[in-house]
């Protein structure tokens, strides 16, 4: 089971992993030494496991679309941190994917609303038309009155708007 403390570990390691490629990306070609240190930030990169890694796996995917608890809280738990660093946005649309045809709680829904409210909140990312698709499978009157308000005060013409707008040409063919 995860936790936030191992999603926030797995993202320190990753972003300093990250970091230590792209500062030894940059002199690779001078000689032998900055070659073997850029090749050795990338063996290190590929070669070091973290808590996260194992949501990678179709298995977890298959998991998740079948209705395990544990997988499903773990899925979820990692879009509510919502970590930003190399490869997070593909693996959270892995999840998203997943999370589209699993069979969820009344609580998942609620938390899914949630991570959904404060990714249209946040910073445009590679992964919102997903969340768009995951909302509408997860949608109410009561959660698009919310996301109203919220696109009225603090967001219009934005990302709130844009899923409203998608809520309105998908919600009867995916809701909850």
């Amino acid at each position: 089971m995860l936790t936030r403390e191992d999603i926030a570990q797995a993202k320190l390691i990753r972003n300093r992993q990250q970091q230590h490629i792209n500062e030894t990306y940059s002199q690779r070609q001078q000689n032998q030494e900055t070659w073997a240190a850029w090749k050795e930030a990338c063996a290190d990169f590929h070669q070091t496991r973290v808590a996260t890694d194992y949501l990678w796996s179709d298995k977890v995917r298959l998991k998740i679309k079948n209705g395990d608890r544990e997988v499903i809280n773990d899925a979820l738990l990692y879009l509510e941190v919502d970590p930003w660093y190399f490869r997070s946005g593909y693996l959270k649309e892995r999840l998203i994917d997943a999370l589209k045809s699993a069979p969820l709680t009344n609580e998942d829904v609620n938390r899914i609303q949630n991570i959904i409210i404060n990714i249209a909140g946040g910073p445009n990312r590679r992964e919102f038309r997903r969340f768009c698709q995951l909302a509408a499978r997860v949608t109410s009157p009561e959660f698009e009155e919310l996301l109203v308000q919220l696109a009225k005060e603090h967001d219009p013409g934005g990302k709130l708007a844009y899923l409203l707008r998608y809520l309105e040409e998908h919600k009867e063919v995916h809701q909850h």
